[in-house]
């Protein structure tokens, strides 16, 4: 078993954990009920923490975790559709000419 990622929101804790067991890597989430104790005990001591129960998939669930949380400049990244080469803003997962779905989701 190996620590992956720690964050302050279990929510967030909760969504990542998903996806790595969408993708067939086992895990689990400790200090998820800890953020209560905040105050009491420093607060990064209490952020959820996923741990990864197989070593060997420790590197591809770094590989989605870095993917997940990578920041994007919604403002600037746009996308072309594939069915009607039409450019579309990034925040829109349809693209508005054609209805056609965004090719990454």
């Amino acid at each position: 078993m190996q620590k992956l990622y720690c964050c302050e929101n279990p929510l967030t804790a909760r969504h990542l954990k998903n996806i790595l067991e969408n993708n067939g890597i086992s895990c689990l989430i400790r200090n998820e009920s800890l953020h209560a104790t905040a105050g009491e005990v420093p607060p990064i001591l209490a952020w959820p923490e996923i741990w990864v129960n197989d070593s060997a998939q420790f590197e591809k669930a770094e590989l989605l975790i870095n993917e997940a949380t990578r920041e994007r400049n919604s403002s600037t990244e746009e996308w072309r559709c594939n069915n009607c080469n039409e450019v579309n803003e990034r925040q829109f997962a349809i693209c508005w000419k054609c209805s056609e779905m965004r090719n990454e989701y």
